[in-house]
């Protein structure tokens, strides 16, 4: 328990990082840290009294400001307007001119501003050529860090798009996966209460009140993804007793532990069609019709096995290749990846499923 709360505040604290780096509303907060951090970064590497008053400080002051404005011609320039477009070569020369350009104004500088205030006089001019050198040196890995962080920007920002993307694609998947359901479950629905109608009218309007019980659970649950497990176990109980109701030749039992499926969610009708595939199939078995459904929580994982009775006729077909089945594996996939299983036996009067899914 520990350690998931250890990994999910870790999650956390990557995303506000993520966040930082990529959102323009963090853009004035990543400016300050840049700025200050090189402000800071000159103010302390500085030598106390090397120059005369106030040129002491405006020599480190200056170094500063010309980081900076390379940084910042890096960032919004030569990166964006050259490496974007693939043009490492020009990149490269044009970062290396800048450079160069950029060293040698501070030599410029320096030899003629800085040098005639400094409090010991050098003999050796040559000791600001070596200055200058040693700043070249330290622009260029400094303004490769700054394409890095563009770079990763860039990534991170795709990346994000890209999550959105599909994001929105699997939602708008799995609302015409479940508007395939529903159609299929009404008519089935429908199909039941004109058979009754026939035979027994009372327990037909039984069976319309349980029908605007159904849409109604549908209509309520339609706007969400997940759902309790005891909901959708109480909503197939009921669907089963109308089943019950049709046929007198049919039973059916459910077998789970009340406390194993508290607080359990599932996605919304993922069992529905495992249930109204076997509901299907029962039907006109070789003896009576009966639907088995055990439901276990073993180890983080939900397993939900549904077994059928199968006719001569269905022992025959692929009963595991119609769209309802499909259309649940699909449904699996968009939501679990490969973290789940499914198995479907076809035995000697007799068709179970096995479907597991990682909590």
């Amino acid at each position: 328990m520990e350690n998931n709360e250890n990994l999910s505040i870790a999650k956390s604290n990557g995303d506000k990082l993520i966040k930082f780096i990529v959102a323009k509303k963090f853009i004035f907060y990543r400016h300050l840290i840049c700025v200050v951090a090189v402000l800071t970064f000159f103010a302390i590497g500085k030598i106390p009294g090397e120059y005369e008053g106030i040129y002491d400080h405006l020599e480190w002051l200056m170094t500063a400001v010309l980081i900076l404005l390379m940084l910042y011609i890096n960032m919004y320039f030569l990166v964006p307007k050259i490496m974007y477009k693939k043009k490492l070569t020009n990149y490269l020369l044009a970062l290396l001119g800048c450079v160069f350009v950029f060293s040698w104004l501070f030599y410029i500088v320096h030899l003629f501003v800085f040098e005639n205030h400094r409090n010991k006089t050098l003999e050796n001019k040559d000791l600001v050529f070596i200055k200058a050198l040693l700043f070249f040196y330290i622009l260029l890995p400094v303004i490769m860090s700054t394409t890095a962080i563009k770079f990763l920007q860039q990534w991170m920002g795709d990346s994000i798009k890209i999550f959105e993307l599909e994001k929105k694609s699997m939602t708008n998947e799995l609302a015409a996966l479940r508007n395939q359901i529903r159609p299929h479950f009404v008519f089935n629905m429908l199909n039941t209460i004109k058979v009754m109608t026939n035979h027994n009218p009372k327990e037909a309007s039984l069976v319309i009140d349980k029908l605007s019980d159904f849409l109604r659970y549908l209509l309520y649950e339609d706007n969400r993804i997940v759902t309790y497990l005891s909901r959708e176990i109480k909503f197939l109980q009921d669907y089963l007793s109308l089943e019950n109701l049709r046929r007198d030749d049919f039973d059916y039992s459910f077998k789970y532990c009340e406390e194993d499926i508290k607080g359990i969610k599932l996605p919304v009708n993922i069992l529905l069609i495992l249930v109204e595939n076997a509901v299907k199939h029962s039907a006109n078995a070789l003896g009576d019709s009966y639907i088995h459904i055990n439901i276990e929580n073993q180890d983080n994982y939900f397993h939900f096995q549904i077994t059928n009775s199968l006719s001569s006729q269905n022992l025959s077909n692929d009963i595991a290749g119609g769209i309802g089945l499909a259309n649940l594996h699909r449904t699996l996939e968009l939501l679990y990846g490969d973290k789940f299983f499914f198995e479907a036996n076809n035995e000697e009067n007799e068709y179970r499923v096995s479907l597991k899914l990682h909590l």
